[in-house]
């Protein structure tokens, strides 16, 4: 589990120093930092919602090994 936070931990930074460069900069011009911006977006959170899913079904297959031992 430790290592799905430091996966969303290194994303956020590393997608937060890529918009960062491209507001810092003035090039590309706007009419191309705004649909890479977008692109941003998208891809940010294409990572963080498929690295918590792969969480989750960590979690829940932990969970059903449990569950057979505790209720029989």
């Amino acid at each position: 589990m430790r290592g799905l936070n430091w996966r969303t931990f290194g994303t956020t930074i590393l997608f937060t120093g890529l918009s960062f460069g491209l507001g810092r900069f003035e090039w590309p011009p706007f009419e191309v930092q705004l649909p890479a911006y977008f692109v941003l977006t998208i891809l940010y959170v294409t990572c963080i919602l498929r690295t918590s899913v792969g969480g989750q079904v960590f979690q829940n297959e932990k969970v059903g090994k449990a569950l057979p031992e505790r209720v029989g």
